[in-house]
């Protein structure tokens, strides 16, 4: 610091005046905008000296320490002070402790950078907070890794939310790992899950469009809750030769199942799944509805499958109806309905086919075995 300027502070209401001479040569602010503790200087002559090397905080360089001649014109620095480099100021000053010159920066020059530069530590290395603290911080990878795990658990098992909130669950995460503190379930509902929803989806994407040929099937269910759903799936062969399924969605559709509104439903499949390409067909297996044909043939997908279970399902149902199998599941009818009613009967007939079982398959049994190689014996 070579240039010398002369500080003059006058503060009428006070009824005090200093002049203090500064040896800086960093641009002034006037002292009117500071608050008057940080504008007391005692000495005639003060020259700033800078911090140690060993003094690693940012703040230290817009800081330093006031330094003035005793009487004895020896060179003094006043360690219980600093002085701002930007502003002059006089801020007190203990041992170790820059909050004082931290908050001087960030009210009267904002435009200071005064974060420290982030050290680097080995991958899997905890920050002495971090070891000491008795919870894993939400950001930690600790934690991100076991919620991630949670929310596939919950994905893959159609868990409920409140699950998370179980008072067994919970209890077998503290023996697993004491310092993991279990989310809400609303964080799971919505952000974890939809987070691995999105990642799911976009993997199936990169599948479905890696395909040669792409096969859909689709059918329409009602709930238990009277609530009508139609799910469609796909089936591809990847290149290693593994076939591949994926169900790309269920929605729900509450107005009328007729093949116009199917066939909505799977065109909007097709544009959100990006299937659609040119010179290329897309079969799709359905049961063997009216309404399905009417579906498949307007959204334009080619060749329309009738699933061979349906088929089959059908030809049973005509076949029980004819009036000799009819009367005779009839009688089985009535049979299952007694023993059903009855438990004395249930009973007995149990015993009954006990000992018919032993006396006929003797030889599958194996105490019967051990005994038949006793008697030879």
């Amino acid at each position: 610091m070579t240039l010398s300027h002369s500080a003059c502070c006058n503060n009428n209401t006070a009824g005090y005046s200093e002049q203090t001479n500064i040896s800086i040569s960093t641009k002034l602010v006037p002292p009117t905008a500071l608050p008057r503790k940080s504008r007391t200087m005692e000495s005639n002559e003060v020259k700033i000296e800078d911090a140690p090397p060993g003094y690693r905080s940012s703040v230290w360089q817009y800081f330093g320490f006031p330094v003035k001649k005793d009487n004895n014109g020896n060179r003094v620095t006043e360690k219980t002070k600093t002085v701002c480099k930007l502003c002059y100021a006089v801020i007190p000053y203990t041992t170790s402790n820059t909050t004082n010159m931290n908050h001087h920066l960030q009210r009267y020059h904002k435009n200071v950078k005064t974060a420290l530069a982030k050290t680097s530590l080995p991958k899997g290395q905890l920050t002495m907070k971090q070891a000491l603290t008795p919870t894993l911080p939400p950001s930690s990878p600790r934690a991100k890794q076991i919620t991630r795990l949670i929310g596939e658990f919950i994905a893959d098992y159609m868990a409920p939310f409140n699950i998370v909130a179980n008072r067994k669950f919970i209890q077998m995460f503290k023996v697993l790992e004491p310092k993991f503190k279990m989310p809400c379930r609303g964080h799971f509902s919505e952000k974890v899950i939809p987070g691995i929803y999105n990642e799911t989806k976009q993997s199936v994407k990169e599948c479905l469009k890696h395909a040669d040929r792409v096969a859909l099937t689709t059918d329409s269910w009602t709930s238990r809750a009277t609530q009508s759903y139609v799910t469609i799936t796909a089936q591809v062969i990847i290149e290693k030769w593994e076939s591949k399924s994926f169900v790309l969605q269920t929605r729900e559709l509450s107005e009328s199942h007729t093949g116009v509104n199917i066939a909505q439903v799977l065109r909007n499949s097709l544009s959100e799944w990006e299937l659609t390409r040119p010179h290329t067909t897309i079969a799709c297996v359905t049961d063997n509805a009216s309404n399905m044909d009417i579906a498949v043939r307007e959204s334009g997908l080619h060749p329309h499958i009738k699933c061979l279970a349906h088929v089959v399902n059908l030809a049973s149902k005509r076949g029980l109806a004819v009036s000799r199998v009819a009367r005779l599941l009839g009688r089985v009818r009535r049979i299952t309905t007694f023993f059903h009613k009855s438990t004395t009967a249930t009973a007995v007939l149990c015993h009954v086919l006990r000992v018919e079982v032993a006396d006929h398959m003797w030889w599958w049994v194996p105490e019967a075995d051990e005994q038949a190689d006793g008697c030879k014996k």
